[in-house]
């Protein structure tokens, strides 16, 4: 619920909704209301019970400090703990995009909103740094292709252009913002 009076925010969610049906991305980071409040002391003391576990534990440390001293000294507060191994993440099935996904949310806005995606490789794809050069030629700086092309004709009063390529199938997207009662000529 929250953050769905904001249409940008309206827009992402829907769309993630309809481009990843069976992956956990689909759901706001927030989570749902609904799902929160069906939630039981013993559902959450189950989840941490399943998740914090030392396999999945991270010690960092900054300073200038005797690092065989520290590593010991770690070994000596941790070494005994025991637990099981982290559960996998719950990551669905999602390497072919949907086909094609067309979505129109009527909202009050004072200036609409125009969405184009499409599918990205993951990070670790060798493909990936061509899409983070993409969003760089496509959108940074008033000398990119879409800054002088359609921004400084004024047809869209805002842009963005975003390569984002997680450890599964990833998007490309551009978000553009017409001018108040730009929609209908263009």
């Amino acid at each position: 619920d929250m953050d769905l009076d904001d249409p940008d925010n309206r827009m992402a969610q829907d769309f993630m909704e309809r481009a990843f049906p069976t992956h956990p991305c689909r759901e706001p980071v927030i989570g749902r209301r609904d799902r929160f409040d069906a939630l039981t002391p013993d559902d959450l003391a189950d989840w941490h019970r399943r998740r914090y576990v030392p396999a999945a534990m991270v010690l960092a440390l900054v300073g200038d400090f005797d690092v065989e001293a520290a590593l010991d000294a770690a070994q000596a507060a941790f070494g005994r703990v025991k637990g099981a191994p982290p559960e996998p993440d719950a990551t669905g099935d999602e390497r072919e995009p949907p086909e094609s996904l067309r979505a129109v949310a009527e909202l009050p806005v004072e200036s609409p909103r125009l969405r184009l995606s499409w599918p990205a490789c993951s990070w670790s794809h060798p493909d990936a740094a061509v899409f983070d050069l993409l969003e760089t030629l496509l959108a940074w700086g008033k000398h990119c292709r879409f800054w002088k092309g359609w921004m400084a004709h004024g047809t869209f009063s805002g842009m963005e252009v975003s390569s984002w390529t997680p450890s599964f199938r990833g998007l490309f997207d551009i978000l553009l913002t017409l001018h108040h009662g730009q929609a209908a000529k263009s």
